[in-house]
């Protein structure tokens, strides 16, 4: 969703009023729920919900926007709106590809850290970082979550960033690493040579640049958009071959 989002309750209600395709999305949505039931019978929670869920499929709300945002839009508390985002999530039923272009999209918006022990990410959405702790624990890896951050331990960063893959871009990802020559053949082992060679060996103003590039490929990577063997070539000089 790249179009503007109205930013008040006020233009959400104006923009409805006019735009005839959201209201017709919107509609699809409350319409055939509410009136699937006796009128009146819906509890509070379940229709702040459905309107919730409506405005998003009219496209006035971003569900992966930030909490503050959609506070704002809905003159809401931000525990109330984290409530809402986590309980549209969880019936969303999302599928492996989505969540790791959602994962991406962290990618694309902002940067991990390197620690000494661990990679760290930032992650607002606590759907998304309950969803990444539990199919990285599926892999017997330990991930610590506290607050809104997520920590992988740095000798486990290759396995768990590939069990976060969505497996059909992971097994397009890895017949490109075998198509190309180079002699890591799997994508647990291309995430853990990055995060060795670029993320714990370059030190000083190199940094930035380097583990820029890092994120760059692992945004390519997650979304399943653009060359894999491309992608592959540009580290190609740490992946022998």
């Amino acid at each position: 969703m790249n179009k503007k989002k109205p930013a008040t309750l006020q233009a959400l209600a104006s923009t409805l009023s006019k735009d005839d395709k959201a209201q017709v999305k919107f509609m699809k949505v409350f319409g055939t729920e509410y009136f699937s039931r006796p009128f009146g019978t819906t509890p509070k929670s379940e229709l702040d919900l459905l309107v919730f869920r409506a405005l998003i499929a009219a496209e006035q709300l971003d569900p992966n926007g930030p909490i503050f945002s959609i506070a704002s839009a809905l003159q809401i508390t931000p525990a109330k709106a984290r409530s809402l985002q986590m309980q549209y999530f969880l019936r969303a039923n999302v599928t492996d590809s989505e969540l790791s272009t959602m994962l991406a999209e962290v990618f694309e918006k902002t940067r991990p850290t390197i620690e000494k022990n661990d990679v760290r990410f930032g992650l607002e959405q606590t759907y998304l970082r309950a969803a990444l702790e539990a199919k990285i624990k599926e892999q017997n890896i330990y991930a610590d979550v506290s607050g809104e951050v997520l920590r992988i331990p740095k000798e486990h960063f290759g396995e768990a960033m590939a069990a976060l893959l969505d497996p059909e871009r992971r097994a397009a990802f890895e017949r490109a690493l075998k198509d190309s020559g180079v002699k890591v053949n799997d994508a647990a082992g291309f995430f853990s040579q990055l995060q060795k060679e670029f993320l714990d060996g370059v030190k000083g103003k190199a940094l930035g640049a380097a583990t820029d590039k890092v994120w760059e490929a692992f945004q390519g990577i997650f979304s399943g958009e653009g060359d894999y063997g491309t992608l592959i070539d540009g580290f190609r000089q740490i992946l022998g071959g």
